[in-house]
């Protein structure tokens, strides 16, 4: 009796393993049978063409202006004239060449204006307080791209470690281009003296490279508050 249970049991597992087999390789082919006649879902993107359209308008990238290409000059008093790039390119002297681009509004024609530093530095103050504002703004790129108006408070008590910090963060934001506001606040119980030393000690870290300063220091704005 003990052999032939044992002879029994032995066929049993034979024929479970035999069984999983099977079922195993019925599943994979309907699921290979099931993959060829069913692609796989991949969610879709949905974009609006017309956006599309529109953001392709306004990004113009000045490199793929021809000498000849037609371009819109705004002047101090907005006024518009249309002109050769060529033309343009003349006019433009020692200030910026700004390429100017209207949210919410599809243009043609590339639009550019002539700026100075302390004109774009007045440009870009006046977005920050625009920044509720849901009309039509204008975004401000030169060849080296979008500028900003980066803004910075420090504490007058603020630690000769965090002062090393904050003034790398100042440099690399103007060698990128940007323009740079920088608050010292005095607070309650400091000191307005200390504030004024920490605003000639961020002046003073420049003074070596008063180029990435711009025309009359307006790409560094220092405030005490």
């Amino acid at each position: 009796m003990t052999g032939r249970r044992l002879v029994c049991a032995a066929f049993r597992v034979l024929n479970k393993e035999r069984f999983w087999f099977c079922n195993q390789s019925s599943f994979l082919s309907a699921n290979i049978s099931l993959n060829r006649s069913i692609p796989p879902f991949v969610p879709q993107r949905t974009f609006n063409s017309s956006a599309l359209f529109y953001s392709r308008k306004q990004q113009v990238d000045s490199s793929d202006l021809t000498p000849d290409t037609m371009v819109v000059f705004v002047d101090s008093k907005q006024k518009q004239t249309t002109m050769e790039y060529k033309e343009l390119l003349e006019k433009v002297g020692e200030r910026h060449l700004v390429r100017i681009v209207r949210t919410k509004k599809k243009e043609d024609i590339p639009h550019f204006k002539i700026m100075s530093d302390v004109d774009l530095e007045i440009a870009l103050r006046k977005q920050k307080n625009e920044t509720a504002y849901l009309g039509s703004k204008e975004i401000l790129e030169t060849e080296e791209g979008r500028i900003k108006q980066k803004a910075l408070e420090l504490s007058a008590k603020i630690s000769e470690h965090d002062l090393r910090f904050r003034l790398t963060q100042i440099k690399k934001w103007l060698i990128k281009g940007d323009f740079v506001k920088v608050q010292i606040k005095v607070g309650k119980g400091g000191k307005v003296e200390r504030a004024e030393e920490l605003e000639k000690i961020i002046l003073q870290e420049f003074q070596e490279i008063p180029e990435i300063l711009g025309t009359s220091q307006a790409k560094l704005k220092i405030k005490i508050i």
